[in-house]
């Protein structure tokens, strides 16, 4: 009645594989937002001076105080051994400080702090509140992997439950059944495609509720995570193929019950 094993087996490698990104991308979130962190813990013990030149107007647009000569130094260089040193940093990004900064920062605040040789106390600020930003959203990212890898392994433990149940009604070959027994096997098998049809629709709900958390329309999660993978949506995909194999099993059982009417 069902698939040969090795189909049936490979079911749920792309879930499977899905999960390892999960955990790989959700390592370097964290690993970004503890550098973030560190980052903001030493901006706030770099002294600026209280009096001078004027800030850029994209970052206030008003006068305040010029730090020393060596504090924006030190503000790069703090960044560069904490945002810059995360171990994925030069294979993922491969910024200079400058563009890493702007990208980060944004070219209002970002850019100050690259094109000025002083640290008034308001520029101090405003990347300080930057920082800050970028790990909260770090942390909400990793909120969102977490409810991903979540998601992942209750579509998985489907998965394999359905599998299991329908290896387990194909017990003895159809040719060797009753009418009322095939009657029963037919409605067993399509209780498990509708369950395998409910895990397509629940997978679906989930990535629309992260893309309205995301605030995007035209990237999801999905897309985001598994883009250079031979699959955009994993689950979905996994979810499909044992859609169809329990389907093709339902029908091979509905063409024995007719040939036994």
């Amino acid at each position: 009645m069902t698939e040969r094993a090795p189909t049936l087996d490979a079911v749920g490698h792309t879930v499977r594989d899905a999960r390892q990104i999960v955990r790989k991308e959700r390592r370097r979130t964290v690993d970004e937002r503890e550098a973030f962190r560190a980052f903001g813990d030493r901006l706030a013990q770099i002294q600026p001076a209280s009096a001078g030149r004027t800030v850029p107007a994209t970052v206030r647009g008003s006068g305040v105080g010029e730090g020393g000569p060596n504090a924006t130094r030190r503000v790069l260089n703090a960044y560069q051994r904490t945002v810059m040193a995360v171990p994925h940093y030069e294979s993922e990004y491969g910024d200079t400080v400058g563009r890493s900064i702007v990208e980060e920062f944004g070219t209002g605040v970002g850019g100050a702090l690259v094109s000025t040789d002083g640290l008034t106390p308001e520029l101090q600020r405003v990347v300080a509140e930057a920082a800050k930003e970028a790990a909260a959203d770090r942390e909400s990212f990793v909120a969102l992997l977490d409810e991903e890898a979540e998601s992942l392994g209750t579509v998985l433990d489907g998965i394999d439950a359905v599998v299991e149940r329908l290896r387990s009604l194909d017990d003895r070959p159809l040719p060797e059944r009753s009418f009322d027994d095939l009657h029963d096997l037919r409605e067993r098998v399509s209780a498990l495609e509708r369950r395998a049809g409910s895990l397509h629709a629940e997978r679906q709900s989930k990535i629309r509720s992260h893309r309205q958390r995301l605030g995007v329309t035209d990237v999801d999660l999905p897309t985001f995570l598994y883009h250079d993978r031979p699959y955009t949506y994993p689950a979905l995909s996994a979810v499909t193929t044992l859609v169809d194999a329990v389907r093709r099993a339902r029908r091979r059982v509905e063409r024995r019950l007719a040939a036994t009417a």
